[in-house]
């Protein structure tokens, strides 16, 4: 296509063309392209190339095919919507506190499909949770690393969608229903070093001094609560 014809929506592939394509830009109106730009390290809106550096421009369309049914869900699976699943009776006993109304959407995201750049690190390498909950985390270790002399240990934080179905394949009884964990919001982790177990120094002052920084043991997970787990920990804020 000539590149006088560029039109909003097409793709522009730029470069030396003794080398090749160099980026690859989408048009934005007459003057400007958004792209990927090596350059500025990022997703950068720039000026429409001079035509001497366009190696080409492309009209992405749709392929036609044959009509097919709307998919639906088999009988007996859960019931979905947009972002999750609705749980007949207001929840599962049990359940993370998101399924029950405690927690849920932030940032337009959907339970289990929040992109990493909205995520903070902290802890050990790969751990995630949303950014205050993860500066809560960072204080209260630093508190625990000076009565135990060791910091926090975790070993689940942000649990994505998939992990979620995974884990709920194999261990349904344990796990809650996908797209209904507090770990999908990015606001529950799973603690061990002597936290894992109730009665423990840890434990105990963690039950203690957690709440302060905006972190609960939820009531379901306590001695008695219905089902027990002493390492899982959710931020309240």
């Amino acid at each position: 296509m000539p590149v006088a014809e560029a039109r909003p929506g097409d793709l522009i592939f730029t470069g030396p063309a003794r080398y090749g394509v160099r980026s690859v830009g989408i048009v934005l109106d007459d003057e400007s392209v958004v792209t990927a730009d090596a350059m500025a390290a990022g997703v950068a809106v720039l000026d429409r190339p001079e035509d001497d550096a366009v190696l080409g421009v492309v009209r992405p369309v749709l392929g036609t095919g044959s009509a097919r049914e709307v998919p639906s869900r088999a009988d007996g699976e859960l019931p979905w919507h947009c972002g999750g699943v609705d749980l007949e009776g207001g929840g599962t006993p049990g359940a993370d506190a998101a399924a029950q109304g405690a927690a849920g959407p932030w940032g337009g995201y959907p339970n289990g499909m929040i992109p990493g750049a909205a995520l903070c690190p902290f802890g050990p390498e790969g751990h995630v949770l949303r950014c205050d909950a993860a500066q809560a985390y960072r204080t209260l270790s630093e508190r625990f690393a000076r009565r135990f002399g060791a910091p926090l240990c975790v070993t689940d934080s942000y649990r994505t969608f998939d992990a979620q179905v995974d884990l709920y394949r194999r261990k349904p009884a344990l796990a809650a229903v996908p797209g209904t964990s507090n770990h999908g919001w990015g606001l529950a982790v799973d603690l061990c070093g002597g936290v894992e177990s109730f009665g423990t120094p840890e434990h105990r002052w963690m039950r203690a001094n957690a709440p302060a920084r905006g972190w609960v043991h939820p009531a379901w997970a306590r001695q008695g609560g219905g089902r027990e787990e002493p390492w899982h920990w959710e931020y309240t804020g």
